[in-house]
């Protein structure tokens, strides 16, 4: 472990997703964590349990979605094909989600935040509206209470490589995991 920031949160929704996302008309915002997603922008998803026992669903999910990413994209398929296979797709990860995850949040902007949503419903109350229409973008993790942590992990690759990867966890009363699904 390179880096960890860790905040102390009492029965709040958590909300994770990139602080572009709240604070892009400034309103103001004081994110519990905000901090890089080390590559730039990503898609990740919030999965419920350990990181521990959710290593294989990881492993799982990152093995179907290079599966897809690398048919749709360098499959030689028509228009038709990949609409097929992109609404596949789309469907599957919804299934995954419901079953796996608190849900799902993009980094576009390279960053990752996490912040109480009665702070932000205070100065932008529009929020989980455009939330809802946008559910990619955010996660919500609903009457947390404990720890909530962000983490850079180093492991070495196959090449004797450090790789870092950037993680939103919590350890306190609903365990959760965030980790990098898609590019």
């Amino acid at each position: 472990m390179e880096k960890k920031i860790v905040r102390l949160v009492k029965n709040e929704t958590l909300v994770i997703t990139d602080n572009c996302y709240v604070s892009h008309e400034d309103r103001g915002y004081n994110a519990l964590i905000s901090a890089s997603t080390i590559y730039g922008d990503w898609s990740c998803m919030c999965y419920k349990g350990t990181k521990e026992e959710v290593q294989e669903l990881t492993q799982q999910w990152n093995e179907y979605y290079f599966k897809f990413f690398h048919e749709y994209n360098w499959g030689n398929k028509t228009e038709d094909e990949k609409k097929s296979i992109y609404e596949q797709f789309k469907k599957k990860q919804k299934e995954w989600i419901s079953e796996h995850c608190y849900g799902q949040f993009c980094a576009d902007s390279g960053n990752v935040s996490v912040f109480e949503l009665s702070v932000i419903r205070k100065k932008y109350p529009e929020f989980e509206k455009w939330a809802e229409e946008h559910p990619w973008c955010v996660c919500f993790v609903p009457d947390y209470t404990g720890e909530v942590a962000y983490i850079v992990e180093e492991e070495e690759n196959e090449k004797g490589e450090i790789d870092k990867s950037a993680h939103i966890v919590g350890t306190g009363n609903k365990k959760f995991y965030t980790t990098q699904s898609g590019l």
